[in-house]
C-alpha cells in the first residue's frame, strides 16, 4: 500500500499506476487489510469445522479471529487500518474522519472480503463438497444451519435465537468493540505502548468471541458478514 524503496523494481511501472498507489493508498491498504483479516479469519472457522478435532478445537476459532485482526492491523496500520464498515463510520461519527472517504472505504473493505472469502473457498474446495456427501447435506441453508457449509462464510443467528435478537446481540456486541478501541487508542487513558495497539484489538476480538459469539455468530463487522 504504500510507495515502495527507492531503486525497487517497481519505480519501473507506468507513472499512472504509481500516481494511483499513492493517491489511493488508504482504499488499497483498506481491501488488503480486510482481505487478510477475511483469509485468515475464514480459514480458520472452515479448517476447525471441516477437519474436526484435526483441524483444531473449537477455541481455535475465537483465538484465530482475534489474530487475523491483530495481523491484519499490524500490516495495513502504517496507512489505514479501519477493516471494517462499522469503524470506519463511527470514526467518522466521533472521531473526525472525513464523511467523503466512508462510502469509498465500505466498498474496498467489501470487496477485499468478498476476494479473500473467493480465494478461501477455491482453497477449501475439495474438501467441502467431501464434507457435504459425508454429512449428506445438500447446500444451501436446509437443515441444521450449524451443520451447512453456509455458516462457515457468513454469521446466522443461534438456535432459538430471533432475528431481532441477533440484530440486538450485533449492535451491543459491536459497541462493545468500538469503545475498546476508543480506549485502547485514548493515550490519557491506559493506551498500549509501543506498537502493542493492534494486538491488544486482537485480544479484544478474542474476548468478544468467547462471551457472546454464539448468538448470532459475532460478525461485528459487516463486509465480514
Amino acid at each position: 500500500s504504500a510507495l515502495p524503496l527507492q531503486g525497487s523494481w517497481t519505480h519501473t511501472w507506468p507513472k499512472w499506476i504509481r500516481v494511483i498507489r499513492w493517491n489511493y493508498r488508504s482504499l488499497l491498504a483498506e481491501f488488503f487489510g480486510t482481505f487478510l483479516l477475511m483469509a485468515l479469519g475464514l480459514g480458520v472457522c472452515l479448517q476447525v469445522t471441516l477437519f474436526g478435532l484435526g483441524g483444531g478445537a473449537p477455541i481455535n476459532v475465537h483465538f484465530g479471529w482475534g489474530l487475523a485482526v491483530a495481523l491484519a492491523v499490524y500490516t495495513t496500520g502504517g496507512v489505514s487500518a479501519h477493516l471494517n464498515p462499522a469503524v470506519t463510520f463511527t470514526f467518522a461519527l466521533y472521531r473526525g474522519f472525513p464523511w467523503e472517504w466512508v462510502v469509498p472505504f465500505w466498498v474496498s473493505q467489501i470487496l477485499g472480503s468478498f476476494t479473500a472469502s473467493a480465494l478461501v473457498y477455491l482453497d477449501f474446495r475439495e474438501r467441502l463438497e467431501f464434507y457435504e456427501m459425508e454429512i449428506d447435506l445438500p447446500r444451501g441453508l436446509d437443515g441444521d444451519i450449524h451443520t451447512a457449509t453456509a455458516s462457515m462464510f457468513a454469521t446466522f443467528p443461534g438456535e432459538g435465537v430471533s432475528l431481532w435478537g441477533a440484530f440486538f446481540d450485533e449492535l451491543f456486541t459491536t459497541a462493545l468493540l468500538m469503545a475498546f478501541i476508543f480506549a485502547l487508542d485514548d493515550q490519557r487513558n491506559v493506551a498500549p505502548k509501543s506498537n502493542m495497539g493492534p494486538f491488544m484489538v486482537g485480544m479484544v476480538v478474542f474476548a468478544l468471541c468467547m462471551s457472546f459469539s454464539s448468538v448470532s455468530g459475532l460478525a461485528m463487522n459487516p463486509a465480514r458478514d
